[in-house]
């Protein structure tokens, strides 16, 4: 009896619709930060000739030499010592690489070097994880290589009067000097006047995205900017980053005018704020035109660092948690029984990371249209990430679909006749 019972509980699962196998079709197990950093088992040691780093305590003089050996095993010298890439290694030596006991030296510097720094630390042999070493080099050639336009606000280039418009051009011509400056490598720049842009419809009032997806303008000046460059029939550029003036605003204080300068860039694919700082700069002027006018030249020159800064740290944060992103999809495409297949599939495969999935419904005018997803993935390839999201809707059975991508939305309708 034992027998039989255990023949159709086999038969059960075999015929339920989904087999371990079909779920493991077309899933990768993506690599995970979290994961690989708690993993010492596979550690690789590498000897230096005395390398030597400094700093004003014995450790940051220590956290220094990671630094410095974490930009050898990554080939960083390729980057010729680009700061945006050395702000990111910063972020990440201390779990990537890590000193041996015996195995350096710190001490107080020679005099005739002490201008270097009070403390000397001197490495001979160090661990590494090159599996994350490889995760995070994949990652910094990604990030190097993104495509950067600069614009002002879509909103006060479209609506706004000759003289504040002129100011905002004055404010980006000299931001964009900033960032092109040799040392931070932004050389993929391309001007917005090369680019072409589709001209963007209304949206419907009866427009219902889950029978078949359409890019119409959305109100955001931002997010219609990206939606006109992504959707032009003639695209030949790529843009990976906005970076914008996006507001400037004065307070006035008795003689004193502190003018501040919102700054701000988007990562295109993702559709995610990358950087968003405020610039305040104080003068004394009579009159608004002229407290900006004067505070243009000296204001970004005083926080270009904290420009990179700022988007080094987001980026980090993306490398570690993955990237947010939502699938979304139309519930004529479901059912009961797919919707558990896909949820299953969801739960076992590595598209989400793990503990990330936030599952709900896809409304559109208080109605329900679908199921959506939001999570975070580790895959920032969109292309394999489009692919990987296809296979696994075909193994829970949907049939005569299309994925449409929009910023972080991946939105699944049926295909539609023509």
């Amino acid at each position: 009896m034992k027998k039989t019972i255990g023949s159709i509980i086999v038969l059960m699962f075999v015929f339920s619709g989904m087999t371990f196998s079909q779920i493991k079709k077309g899933c990768n197990d993506f690599k995970n930060y979290s994961t690989m950093v708690k993993d010492h088992s596979n550690l690789k040691e590498k000897e230096f000739d005395d390398l030597t780093a400094y700093g004003a305590t014995p450790q940051e003089a220590k956290y220094n030499a990671k630094i410095q050996i974490l930009a050898l095993l990554t080939g960083n010298q390729q980057y010729l010592n680009n700061p945006r890439v050395d702000s990111i290694l910063a972020e990440f030596a201390g779990e990537l690489d890590f000193l041996i006991k015996d195995e350096y030296d710190v001490f107080k510097t020679r005099r005739k070097f002490r201008d270097l720094g009070k403390y000397t630390c001197i490495v001979y042999r160090t661990k590494y994880n090159q599996e994350l070493i490889d995760y995070l080099q994949y990652y910094l050639n990604n990030f190097i290589k993104y495509s950067v336009v600069f614009i002002i606000n879509p909103y006060i280039d479209q609506n706004a009067d000759i003289l504040t418009k002129e100011l905002y051009q004055k404010a980006l011509a000299e931001l964009k000097s900033q960032f092109l400056q040799p040392k931070y490598k932004f050389d993929n720049v391309i001007e917005d006047r090369m680019l072409e842009k589709a001209k963007l419809q209304p949206k419907p009032a009866d427009y219902n995205p889950a029978e078949g997806y359409k890019v119409y303008k959305t109100g955001n000046k931002y997010l219609d900017y990206v939606l006109s460059i992504t959707n032009n029939a003639n695209r030949s550029r790529q843009v990976d980053v906005i970076i914008s003036v996006d507001t400037i605003k004065i307070v006035t204080n008795g003689d004193n005018r502190t003018v501040t300068f919102h700054i701000i860039a988007y990562d295109t694919h993702t559709a995610t704020l990358i950087m968003d700082y405020n610039s305040e700069y104080t003068v004394q002027k009579s009159n608004d035109y002229d407290a900006v006018d004067a505070a243009i030249p000296f204001v970004f020159k005083q926080d270009i660092d904290n420009y990179m800064y700022d988007m080094v740290k987001r980026y980090s944060s993306y490398i570690r948690d993955g990237v947010l992103f939502s699938l979304k999809i139309a519930g004529t495409l479901l059912d009961d029984d797919k919707t558990d297949d896909l949820e299953y599939a969801l739960s076992e495969c590595k598209l989400f990371a793990e503990g990330s999935i936030n599952p709900g419904e896809w409304r559109n005018n208080g109605e329900v249209i679908g199921k959506t997803y939001e999570g975070r993935t580790y895959l920032i390839d969109r292309l394999r990430l489009k692919m990987q999201m296809k296979q696994l809707l075909k193994n829970v059975g949907l049939t005569n679909f299309r994925i449409d991508v929009s910023g972080s939305d991946y939105i699944v309708t049926p295909k539609q006749t023509q």
